[in-house]
């Protein structure tokens, strides 16, 4: 009899516990881990349409070949996007009518550890940064930009977008375009302040530097500068990746 008792005694215990468990569950959770997906991929997916003039990615691969500028805007499950052109082979620029050269494919959003964006459907602008054999030669022959087309959403606000790539792990800001922007004028903007700051000449000075040291070397490698000099132990270099915005470029 009192091994009955203390069974029925542990049994009743055991069914508090899972009882208390699920009420816990239940005040930090209104909604099991797929409902939750499933709510987040909903609101990522409804910030995406939700800009009216699409979204400016900040868009790096490997940071030694710079940033650049790719404006993508979703509809459906269709992505369109324009970018400035880096090489004869790239779908991307001004064409000859003065109108942005755009692409359109497929995106898709889905659940694995996070919620994924992913550009599925070959888009000739935009995986460009990501083949492997980039098409005019640029990167390295196995890896091209090191660029990602599939990318885990780290932040999703109507005021930013911060997106880490799913194989290489870069961070990709996306902002949205104002309405009275056009895609053209972020191009030119780009290529005029490039073509400004490759004309140049520039001088350093620093704790490193003598303030009357001049003989600076600065080779220009796509979007990253080389500000190559001798101090006073041996030679250092410092490596600045650049990407325009508004008339600045961002380290």
């Amino acid at each position: 009899m009192k091994k009955i008792f203390y069974f029925m005694t542990m049994f009743c215990a055991a069914l508090t516990i899972v009882s208390c468990e699920l009420k816990d569950d239940k005040e930090y959770f209104e909604e099991n881990a797929s409902q939750r997906s499933s709510t987040n991929i909903e609101n990522v997916q409804k910030i995406l349409k939700a800009a009216p003039n699409g979204w400016v990615m900040q868009y790096y691969g490997s940071i030694g070949y710079g940033g650049y500028n790719v404006m993508v805007k979703f509809d459906g499950d269709q992505a369109t996007f324009a970018s400035e052109k880096l090489g004869p082979n790239h779908v991307a620029g001004i064409g000859e009518d003065g109108k942005v050269v755009t692409s359109t494919s497929h995106f898709k959003l889905e659940q694995s550890m996070g919620t994924i964006l992913s550009f599925d459907d070959y888009n000739p602008t935009f995986h460009y940064f990501s083949m492997p054999n980039n098409p005019d030669g640029i990167g390295s022959t196995d890896e091209g930009f090191y660029g990602d087309f599939e990318f885990r959403v780290m932040k999703c606000t109507p005021d930013s977008i911060v997106l880490s790539g799913k194989k290489h792990q870069n961070r990709i800001y996306m902002l949205p375009v104002p309405t009275d922007k056009p895609w053209e004028e972020i191009i030119t903007e780009a290529e005029e302040t490039e073509a400004f700051m490759s004309s140049r000449s520039y001088t350093i000075s620093g704790s490193d530097v003598k303030d009357t040291q001049t003989n600076i070397k600065i080779v220009n490698q796509g979007r990253c500068l080389v500000f190559t000099y001798k101090d006073s132990t041996n030679l250092t270099q410092i490596h600045l990746s650049l990407q325009y915005k508004e008339h600045k470029w961002f380290e």
